[in-house]
């Protein structure tokens, strides 16, 4: 993702969203519209500790407000070409950091994908300092139910060339290509198992309308020892596909009041004070 300019626009009642002028990539204004949400959180001087980094560019914006930032995420996975601020590797468990250390833990999406989500959360409970504050950006079911039914158009498009997905990117092929490197049938077997295929790490797609629930992300940040202080809705509806990349974040948000929210997200405090 890159950084970019931006110009503000808000519907009444939710928070300003920014349309990008630069950025072309969806996720990049996805994410930018989620970060706006909990920017008011990472104050000058403030220790940030950002699970699941990526490329840095979340954790640069939040460098950019003053934050000392330690942005962590797997040793394993796909190294982007370019980063905007440091990520360290780590095992996906045990934080390299010593105990009440940060001020502010934050995550986007990216508590979906961990297997042992409550161990990870009781390690991030280690090294908050007293009073710190826990940030997490989730999915809902409502994001897992229409990223299933995104399937069909999406797979029309893609047998049809005009359309090859990675993450966070939609490319533009000429016509048949992915059929030549696959194989139609191939084409056709994947799209048959994609409405059913998981998005983090659990079983199935049905299975996360029941994991991506509000009740049941509450239910872990309990067991994990935190209690929700807020909660909200991101005011922005998509899926995984980009099936249509062009539409802008205010009607996205728009279309969540509709819709469904694609994410929530919960500010948390230990309960034990």
């Amino acid at each position: 993702m890159t950084p970019s300019h931006a110009t503000a626009s808000a519907d009444a009642g939710q928070p300003a969203v920014e349309e990008k002028d630069g950025a072309h990539n969806l996720l990049e204004r996805i994410r930018a519209a989620e970060f706006d949400l909990v920017r008011e959180w990472f104050k000058p001087g403030a220790r940030v500790l950002e699970l699941g980094g990526g490329t840095g560019y979340q954790a640069s914006q939040i460098a950019a407000l003053g934050s000392d930032v330690l942005s962590i995420d797997l040793g394993d996975r796909h190294k982007p070409y370019h980063l905007f601020h440091p990520v360290q590797d780590y095992d996906g468990y045990n934080i390299p950091a010593p105990d009440a250390s940060v001020d502010v833990v934050f995550s986007s999406n990216t508590l979906e994908h961990v297997p042992d989500v409550g161990r990870l959360l009781r390690d991030t409970r280690r090294v908050l300092r007293p009073g710190g504050v826990a940030l997490h950006i989730v999915p809902t079911a409502f994001w897992r139910f229409w990223n299933s039914a995104a399937v069909p158009p999406y797979a029309v498009k893609q047998a049809l060339g005009l359309q090859r997905f990675t993450p966070g990117m939609v490319e533009q092929t000429s016509p048949g290509e992915a059929a030549r490197k696959r194989g139609w049938m191939g084409m056709a077997r994947s799209a048959l198992k994609m409405p059913f295929a998981p998005h983090g790490a659990y079983p199935n797609a049905v299975a996360e309308l029941h994991y991506f629930s509000a009740r049941r992300w509450r239910r872990v940040f309990a067991d994990a020892g935190f209690r929700v202080v807020e909660e909200r809705p991101n005011h922005v509806f998509y899926t995984g596909l980009a099936v249509a990349p062009g539409v802008s974040i205010a009607w996205r948000g728009r279309l969540a009041r509709v819709l469904g929210n694609a994410c929530r997200v919960y500010v948390l405090r230990s309960a034990a004070g």
